[in-house]
């Protein structure tokens, strides 16, 4: 199963957890643990990776060093 089904498993077992809250511990609670600041958020200096969602968290679109990629 890749992450979005994670994610949307995880939203229909526990539906009080908010979308935020759920994809922080999907994204920057990981890089934390691996010692990546660089990883799981968006900010000054970090990599521009981002998958876009919906809201039944389905992927629509990916961004790699801030590129589109299809």
């Amino acid at each position: 199963m890749l992450l979005d089904g994670c994610l949307q498993n995880v939203r229909a077992w526990q539906p009080h957890i908010a979308p935020a809250r759920l994809l922080d511990m999907a994204t920057r609670t990981p890089a934390t643990l691996l010692g990546r600041p660089d990883k799981g958020r968006v900010a000054v200096g970090c990599d521009a990776d981002l998958v876009v969602l919906d809201r039944d968290l389905k992927p629509r679109m990916t961004l790699i060093r801030g590129e589109i990629v299809e």
